[in-house]
């Protein structure tokens, strides 16, 4: 009776082990661990368990946390958003009532990422334009003729003469290459046609501004129809070397009539300025002789600067020819400078008093303004975007009163914004600055301050605080690794020191690279504007600023 006993308890404890009981008397199966867990065809694929209705898939990235998903088997490996790397990966099965297998042995899996190739790509003004891909700071250019192939390492805004390209018409394209794990590199865009010249003796049409020979400095705009540079604004111009006896360049003139509006150039030799030569030029289109009796075989560097506004005139670059050779050649300056204002930074009035009859464009020179001369002091590149009487939000002095300098700062020049020209837009990778400086404000306070109610002045101040924010917002946008600096005091405009510093002190929570400075002018040149002198003090103090910003 006892071994019969002991054998039927026996057998109630053995069928327990091997059989549960769930909810409701269920019975509950124990679940293998999926086998032949795999990924092929960036598909997920394991051998599935009778009793599952459902699987789980942790996924481990390298150095990350882990995190489940539910799978199927057949998904693909989209559906699982892994991370760019090293993944390791083990599934389980989930039968009824939440029972769950144990963990299938992980398997690892390396995604990775194929790069967008560049958009955009041109050789333009002798470098190279493209846009930059956020994940990888690497690319590489590709010249193609017939069973040449060249490729090359390049960054957008190089020269093409630091390629060392080989004379001849190339099939130009260019892919973005992986320097992070999880990223392939991209394809090679579709490609452009780029040649590369001859010997060259003279520029014209469309050779100036495709031959890596002129670097041009400033915004200019290439016009098709008439074959011409355009040149607009303060201290814009080109740069060349060459070697010979002779150089000549054929320059149009707009205003060239106007005693007080005709453009005014600035030739300088091998960065002679002290002999530089200074030309009016009053007429319509014009031979130049930049160099002359040069009896050397030596090289050579002329620069020509425009040292009049862009709201004066304008000048046109159609040829530039020598007796001699021009030489491949761009020179880069490590630091760039963007200077965005009104009149003080084009040198307006600084050569006249304030007992002159008017301001013009022989009383007026950007080569001794502020800007420029803290271009030269730094060894610095420099483009000036200004226009005297423009305001940040509207101003008095332009018609209609709400044309503004943000507005125009798209556009190539402030001609060009207000005809409203399309095919004019600036593009800002063109010249990326490590250091934007804006004076803004004083045209804007003479507008503010002729509201006829104090309910209107209000409205006039808050639109020209928001404008100003929204400008400085877009430029950090645009140039998120630059230096930006909010100028103020040139022409003693108290009435608006206040709002200057609440809006720089606001656009600050956005950009932690924005900074301010006070720098008071003398008001000694024409119409209350800083003299030459004065220029000079204030390029010394904003030079001192921008080096201990740098840290140079």
């Amino acid at each position: 009776m006892k071994k019969h006993l002991f054998l039927t308890l026996f057998l109630v404890v053995l069928m327990f082990s091997l059989v549960g009981c769930g909810e409701g008397g269920t019975e509950t199966v124990t679940l293998d661990a999926p086998t032949g867990f795999k990924i092929e065809n960036e598909t997920l694929l394991f051998n599935e368990n009778e009793n599952a209705n459902s699987y789980v898939c942790e996924i481990t990235p390298a150095g990350g946390s882990a995190r489940t998903v539910t799978v199927k088997n057949g998904d693909k490996i989209d559906a699982l958003n892994l991370s760019n790397g090293e993944n390791s990966l083990r599934i389980k099965a989930v039968g009824n009532n939440g029972v769950e297998s144990e963990w299938s042995a992980a398997i690892t899996y390396v995604k990775q990422t194929k790069l967008a190739s560049p958009k955009g790509l041109s050789i333009d003004d002798g470098y190279v334009f493209f846009n930059v891909i956020a994940a990888t700071s690497e690319y590489v250019i590709k010249f193609e003729n017939g069973d040449t192939v060249i490729e090359r390492s390049v960054d957008a805004g190089m020269s093409i003469s630091e390629l060392v390209i080989p004379e001849g018409t190339y099939q130009v394209s260019i892919k973005a290459k992986a320097d992070k794990e999880g990223y392939v590199d991209s394809d090679y865009s579709a490609p452009i046609e780029y040649t590369k010249a001859e010997e060259i003796m003279e520029f014209k049409e469309k050779a100036l501004v495709s031959g890596g020979y002129i670097k041009w400095m400033g915004r200019t705009y290439y016009d098709e129809e008439n074959k011409v540079n355009r040149v607009y604004h303060s201290a814009s111009g080109f740069e060349l070397f060459f070697k010979g006896s002779e150089v000549v360049a054929t320059i149009t003139a707009t205003n060239s009539a106007s005693v007080n509006a005709r453009p005014c150039i600035v030739i300088v030799i091998d960065d002679d300025f002290a002999n530089a030569k200074t030309l009016f030029l009053d007429k319509p289109t014009q031979d130049v002789v930049l160099v002359s009796g040069n009896t050397d075989a030596l090289e050579h560097k002329i620069d020509l600067y425009k040292r009049s506004e862009s709201i004066d005139s304008h000048i046109g670059i159609t040829s530039i020819r020598t007796d001699g050779v021009f030489i491949q050649k761009i020179v880069n300056k490590e630091l760039k400078l963007e200077f965005i204002a009104a009149s003080s930074s084009t040198g307006y009035g600084n050569l006249g008093s304030p007992t002159s009859p008017s301001k013009t464009t022989e009383n007026s020179d950007a080569l001794k303004g502020f800007a420029f001369l803290t271009a030269q002091a730094l060894n610095a590149d420099i483009s000036i975007f200004s226009a005297s009487g423009w305001g940040c939000s509207a101003s008095q002095w332009t018609s209609p009163n709400n044309l503004n300098v943000p507005d125009a700062y798209d556009y190539v020049d402030f001609s060009s914004y207000k005809n409203k020209t399309e095919s004019q837009k600036w593009s800002a990778g063109k010249y990326i600055p490590d250091v934007v400086v804006v004076n803004l404000g004083t045209n804007d306070w003479s507008y503010i301050n002729a509201a006829t109610s104090a309910a209107e002045k209000d409205a006039r101040m808050n639109a020209f605080q928001r404008k100003y924010i929204q400008f400085l917002e877009h430029l950090h946008e645009v140039y998120p690794d630059a230096q930006l600096i909010v100028l103020y005091g040139l022409m003693n405009e108290v009435n608006i020191y206040d709002a200057t510093q609440n809006i720089v002190s606001a656009a600050q929570g956005k950009i932690p690279n924005l900074a301010i400075i006070q720098i008071i002018g003398d008001g000694m040149g024409y119409n209350s504007h800083p003299s030459a002198a004065s220029h000079q003090v204030i390029a010394n103090k904003l030079t001192a600023f921008i080096e201990e910003l740098l840290d140079k």
